[in-house]
């Protein structure tokens, strides 16, 4: 039998159906929500949880990095006290290490301080202990150190090559221990060091070029170690330089003239080294310079006048000659000029300038007595040095006599000097190129553009009539 769906029947159990479906996906949501926000709840609170447990372990092996060195007393360093509290430490507003000052305070023993445990350490300072051992190499992880103190302990070993990574340090001062080895060529990436200070060591090798990058350095001491070569060019870079301190070293080569470029320059100190050449004049004008010392070295040439204008000069031990400077006692004691076997002067303890480095009327005009038309000989009537060759000689006068005479001295007021070793060099057979600017007087400042024309003809002529063959 077949039975007929009433339709408010079957209206009614959809409605009753979609009720309940209803029901379902709300209980559901509610389920959903609900879970997200426990467990959001949850997974916040175990982050936070996480974090804490991570800041007391990282507190941890700070406080047991400290506690290894036995550098502090058990009382001090007891886990129911806090290494904020110690002697010497000071911490974040977290409780992280900040500061370690340790100076002066008997510590003896290695260096075992295991640095990589501290990330947040700016400033070290050991100096004046008994710490024995080598620089541990994981320093290099103090990525915020600006300073570090190690000077005056018993450390060896060589400079680890991981320090030059410390590119906040403003100040490295490791003298007065036994450090061997080079200086890191890649000291120049320590953009921010204003001092460095490695004197009285054993360290050997060259000073690198990359010292010139450094543009904030204000306090350079290498003295006292094995350093061999010549001082960087590049060290005209540093631009804010006050003090080079490189006494006692081996360096060799020519005092540089771009240090006088260095306008903040106040200190020179480079004495006990086997620097030679003539002392650069212009030193003598850079504006802050009140200290020069380059005794003990093998500096030739003249002194220049300029010096004076330096407060405190020392060229004592080297090979300069010539005159001393009339003044030069009304600035500098004269011991600061002693061990020097060629200078003269009128000042005690040194010989008077012998009169045959000046030149007399007698020494020219000799051709005006000549008689072209004989043969002319003389006995010498004139000064040895400026007159020519071929009359000192051959005793044979001629009217080429006058020409050289005139040379040598045109040449000497162009140099300050007697012209000497340039005549030997001229009658010589072998030949070296010579530049004008090594041998002008180092006493003037360089000439204007306006007369350096004049200068160059009058020695183009001096050295015409400086000819060894009179007849050319």
């Amino acid at each position: 039998m077949n039975r007929a769906l009433n339709p408010s029947t079957l209206a009614s159990s959809i409605i009753h159906s979609n009720m309940a479906s209803a029901a379902s996906i709300s209980i559901i949501a509610v389920a959903w929500v609900t879970c997200i926000l426990f467990y959001g709840i949850y997974l916040d609170t175990a982050v936070v949880v996480f974090e804490a447990a991570s800041e007391s372990s990282a507190l941890d092996l700070e406080m047991k990095a400290l506690q290894e060195t036995g550098w502090w007393s058990t009382t001090d360093s007891s886990h129911n006290s806090s290494p904020c509290e110690w002697q010497g430490i000071s911490c974040t507003d977290s409780g992280s290490i900040a500061q370690i000052i340790l100076a002066n305070s008997y510590l003896k023993g290695k260096l075992k301080l295991k640095f990589s445990s501290f990330p947040n350490l700016y400033f070290i300072d050991l100096h004046g202990n008994g710490l024995q051992g080598s620089i541990p190499s994981d320093i290099g992880t103090l990525s915020n150190l600006a300073f570090l103190d190690l000077s005056f302990n018993h450390l060896r070993g060589e400079i680890p090559l991981s320090i030059v990574s410390l590119t906040k340090l403003n100040r490295l001062t490791i003298s007065s221990n036994k450090i061997h080895g080079s200086i890191p060529s890649e000291i120049g990436n320590m953009k921010n060091l204003n001092r460095l200070d490695l004197g009285w060591n054993k360290i050997s090798g060259s000073i690198p070029k990359g010292i010139g990058n450094l543009k904030n350095l204000m306090h350079v001491d290498l003295s006292s170690n094995n350093l061999i070569g010549s001082i960087p060019t590049t060290l005209a870079g540093c631009s804010n330089l006050q003090e080079l301190l490189l006494s006692h070293n081996n360096l060799t080569g020519q005092v540089l003239h771009h240090l006088a470029d260095l306008h903040s320059l106040s200190t020179i100190e480079l004495s006990h080294n086997f620097f030679s050449g003539e002392i650069p004049v212009l030193l003598g004008y850079a504006g802050f310079l009140s200290v020069l010392n380059l005794s003990n070295n093998k500096l030739t040439g003249n002194i220049s006048l300029a010096l004076i204008n330096i407060k405190v000069v020392d060229l004592s031990y080297n090979s300069l000659k010539g005159k001393i400077p009339d003044s030069y006692d009304q600035y500098h004691p004269l011991d600061t000029l002693i061990g020097n076997n060629y200078l003269c002067g009128n000042f005690k303890g040194f010989p008077s300038c012998h009169p045959s480095t000046f030149a007399f009327v007698s020494d020219f005009g000799t051709t005006k007595l000549l008689d072209h038309d004989s043969s002319n000989q003389t006995l010498v009537a004139g000064t040895y040095g400026y007159i020519a060759p071929e009359l000192a000689y051959t005793f044979a006068v001629t009217e080429k006599c006058d020409v050289y005479s005139f040379g040598v001295v045109a040449l000497e007021i162009l140099m300050g000097r007697h012209p000497s070793e340039i005549l030997t060099l001229l009658s010589s057979s072998s030949s070296r190129a010579v530049m004008l600017n090594d041998i002008f007087d180092q006493r003037l400042p360089p000439p204007v553009c306006l007369v350096v024309e004049d200068i160059l003809l009058v020695a183009s002529i001096a050295f015409a009539c400086l000819c060894t063959k009179p007849k050319s």
